[in-house]
This record gives C-alpha cells, sequence and structure tokens, in this order.
C-alpha cells in the first residue's frame, strides 16, 4: 500500500496505522504548524527545560528522548552539540522527522512502543 501515510512513516510498525498513531502524529504535526504562534512559548519553555536537565548530566555519551513527535520541542541540535548519541525514540517517525535529523550523524532515530501495548491491544 502506497499512500500519503505510508511514504511519509515507511517505518512506522502495521498497528501503528490501524490503531491512529501515524494519524495522530500527522495532525499534530500539521497543528503545530497552524498554532506555531499559540505554542511558542510553551515549545521555547519545553526546549529550556531539556537544555537545563542536560546541562545537569555528569555524563555526555548519551542522551535519550521518549516520545520525541514532530521535533517541536526537542532542541536536537543543542543536544547534538552536547551528547556523544541521541537517541529519538518514539512509535512513529514522520519524513519530515527522519530528513530534519539526517545532517546529524550521532543522532538515531529508534522506532518503539514504550508502552509495550499497542502490539498486543493490536493482535
Amino acid at each position: 500500500m502506497h499512500s500519503w501515510f505510508s511514504s511519509h512513516t515507511r517505518t512506522a510498525p502495521k498497528y501503528a496505522y490501524a490503531m491512529g498513531y501515524v494519524h495522530g502524529l500527522r495532525h499534530l504535526h500539521a497543528r503545530g504548524r497552524r498554532c506555531r504562534l499559540v505554542w511558542t512559548p510553551h515549545v521555547e519553555h519545553s526546549r529550556a527545560l531539556i537544555l537545563e536537565a542536560a546541562q545537569q548530566c555528569a555524563k555526555h555519551e548519551r542522551v535519550l528522548v521518549i516520545g520525541s513527535g514532530p521535533l517541536y520541542d526537542v532542541p536536537v541540535a543543542q543536544l547534538s552539540w552536547r551528547f556523544a548519541e541521541v537517541v529519538l525514540a518514539d512509535i512513529v517517525h514522520l519524513r519530515r522527522v527522519r530528513q530534519k535529523v539526517r545532517g546529524y550523524k550521532n543522532v538515531r532515530l529508534v522506532t518503539i512502543d514504550v508502552t509495550a501495548m499497542g502490539e498486543a491491544l493490536y493482535d
């Protein structure tokens, strides 16, 4: 099946489509673009909190961001400079996200359902 969804989320597990994860992330991305001005304070605050936590790390070997989403509030560039490896984990990574991190040699996308419930519920 080739559709807008599959071309944007080719690494998503089958159940992620059926259970609406792909659809939800696509809409979150669109809403973020549409509501950019209203979301700016929240996004800036979230990015600042992440960077503050990163500064407090004694080691800078690896950082894991669980639920990285469309990356609006994840300061990828700054994390990439600070850590040897940046792992962005989510159940779906849209093509836009994969393209954005492509230029960072130390950023890795991991497709995972951290709840371990999606596939079980789907089955």
